[in-house]
């Protein structure tokens, strides 16, 4: 059949432009073909979508707008459609005009005259080519994926609930037994170890008629063809639901956990042997988690707050046990620790609320935890009760307070006993002695020469009697030195240094001016027995060749340090006269803190001591 054929039987004029009209007018893609394939009409849309115009393709061989591969196809095609009277998705690659290929898929009829004639072919024309770049686009996930599940570590199948058939295997066996053994329920199960079997057929029953809430997960002994027994765990995943919403093909992963296993028992024995240390600790142990909430609790800590770790585990601390009034800064600061704004705090206390109302005061040792990231996840602190000791503590500063006032009395008391006793020495015994020895002097003078016996010892007596009033102006001047009271702190200071001088040879030094206007009676008598206190530790324990004496002052305090160049009190030889030591300093502080001030000894083995005390004037 060629256009002659088709002429011979020309269409009514009429009959022409209908078929015109409905050209025109056709919503997708259409186009006609004469006997020999060549294009009569095409739609606006056909165009449209091909990027031709009419022009171009009217007239034109169909075939020569195909690519290579499917103009070699169409010849035979067209054949066949013609002979058949009817295409059906028949699928060809259109290049457009400028080049694209276009997926088409075409479906038609063959037209006809009332003889039997053929006029020409109608033909729709679907642009499938989007539909062709998803198929290949899912051919290639697919092989993608089929390949990654050939080497995940895992064992994974495809497993169509209603026919039981294993659509897919990524290995060649699981434990020794194929794909075909997996699929046999029953042969699987008996390999199943006894005391797990009831949770592997609970699992299955919830995950294949329990639409509401299907299982995830189960885990199992598994004994394998070797003969050992493995740890399985099995995960389902539903890939497809039949109509009724239940699991019709499942993706199935098998890992082995025997050593995971293993594994978190030997963690597990690990985290019960660390409970039972922290529930027999004296403290409170708590892990609170970057959420607030509390993580990990141990019995004293439950003890402390009242409450059992089922009541505590998972509660909110800071709006459970923090009073109201500390809690929002309390937990200001601890969402700036979670968030690395701020450093941790290692020691702090504050108070909590037991659950009985009770209030307590906590001192706590903290720590941050972090993940194997580095971030910080919570917080582990040791918490100790110090309520009681903390009172007992005050209750210590009071007594203590009242020591130090009773022990200030007793000191001034016994400054005065030795001023009164000094003075008895001096203005009584003393001059008792002086008139004594003058007496004995004039009676030596009186006797004659045939007396001389007598004579010498009275001469005697008279020397013992001056070397008992040298003892007792020693002593007058120990118990409380005249010059402190007559002349002041500097000018004492200096008369006992020449003494210490005199009597050990060691070189004192003593710098400064009398403050003006003169110090208080309590303080002066302090800073002389501090400094006195002070030198006779340097002269029995120092080893030291020379002292150095200060007195500063200004208008608020007074300044005395002691500065020697001896051994030091950490040497060997300071450490045996620790307790000589150790209590002349406890005088010295006691002496300091009583006038409201403060002593600080700096000392270091070789290097000497220097002690400075200052005290308000």
């Amino acid at each position: 059949m060629g256009n002659r054929d088709r002429s011979s039987e020309q269409m009514h004029p009429a009959e022409h432009e209908l078929s015109l009209l409905t050209t025109q007018h056709i919503p997708l893609p259409y186009q006609s073909l004469d006997s020999n394939g060549t294009i009569l009409d095409v739609s606006p849309q056909w165009l449209e979508r091909f990027g031709y115009t009419r022009e171009d393709v009217v007239g034109r061989w169909f075939g020569e707008l195909l690519a290579p591969e499917s103009q070699a196809r169409f010849p035979a095609a067209f054949k066949r459609f013609v002979g058949e009277g009817a295409v059906h998705n028949k699928e060809f690659e259109l290049l457009r005009k400028d080049g694209t290929r276009i997926s088409l898929l075409l479906n038609g009829l063959v037209e006809c005259s009332s003889t039997g004639r053929f006029i020409k072919t109608h033909c729709m024309v679907s642009d499938i080519t989007q539909l062709r770049q998803i198929e290949d686009e899912l051919r290639r996930s697919e092989a993608l994926f089929r390949a990654t599940l050939k080497h995940s570590p895992d064992t994974l199948y495809m497993l169509n609930l209603n026919s039981g058939e294993i659509e897919f295997f990524n290995r060649e066996s699981f434990c020794g037994y194929s794909d075909d053994e997996l699929r046999n329920r029953d042969s699987i199960l008996a390999a199943i170890h006894p005391d797990d079997i009831d949770a592997v057929v609970e699992h299955w029953r919830s995950l294949t008629q329990d639409l509401e809430s299907p299982a995830s997960g189960v885990e199992y002994r598994l004994k394998s063809k070797a003969g050992g027994w493995e740890w399985i765990r099995s995960r389902e995943t539903v890939v497809e639901r039949d109509a009724r919403g239940m699991p019709a093909r499942l993706l199935i992963t098998l890992s082995i956990v025997t050593q995971q296993k293993r594994s978190e028992t030997v963690l597990q024995a690990e985290r019960d042997r660390a409970q039972k240390y922290l529930d027999v600790a004296g403290v409170m142990f708590i892990v609170i988690g970057a959420d607030q909430t509390i993580e990990l609790i141990n019995k004293k800590g439950c003890e402390i707050l009242g409450v059992t770790e089922a009541e505590i585990v998972g509660a909110n601390w800071f709006d459970t046990f923090i009073p109201e009034t500390e809690r929002s800064q309390i937990k200001r600061i601890f969402n700036r620790l979670m968030a690395g704004e701020i450093e941790p705090v290692e020691y702090y206390e504050n108070r909590i609320h037991t659950r009985e109302g009770n209030e307590r005061l906590i001192a706590w040792h903290n720590t941050v935890l972090t993940s194997d990231t580095g971030d910080i996840v919570g917080t582990l602190s040791s918490g100790e009760d110090i309520t009681e000791s903390r009172a007992s503590e005050i209750a210590l500063r009071d007594n203590a307070s009242q020591l130090r006032r009773l022990r200030t009395r007793l000191e001034d008391a016994t400054e005065e006993e030795r001023r009164r006793i000094a003075r008895e020495l001096h203005d009584q015994v003393s001059q008792n002695l002086t008139a004594l020895s003058i007496n004995i002097t004039a009676a030596a003078s009186e006797l004659i020469e045939s007396a001389e016996g007598s004579r010498q010892r009275l001469n005697d007596a008279s020397s013992l009697i001056e070397e008992t009033a040298d003892h007792i102006r020693d002593l007058t001047f120990d118990l409380r030195p005249p010059v402190l009271d007559d002349f002041g702190l500097v000018a004492a200071l200096e008369w006992h240094a020449a003494r210490v001088v005199h009597r050990t040879g060691l070189n004192v030094c003593v710098e400064g001016n009398e403050p003006v206007p003169r110090l208080r009676s309590q303080v002066e008598i302090a800073l002389f027995r501090i400094a006195q206190e002070s030198l006779t530790n340097t002269v029995k324990h120092a080893h030291a060749t020379a002292v150095f004496v200060r007195v500063t002052s200004n208008e608020e305090s007074i300044r005395l340090e002691i500065e020697d160049d001896g051994v030091g009190l950490k040497s060997t030889q300071a450490s045996r006269q620790s307790k000589t030591v150790g209590w002349g300093l406890l005088n010295m502080r006691e002496r300091a803190e009583s006038l409201g001030g403060n002593i600080s000894i700096e000392s270091s083995e070789g290097r000497g001591t220097r002690t400075a005390v200052e005290v308000p004037r």
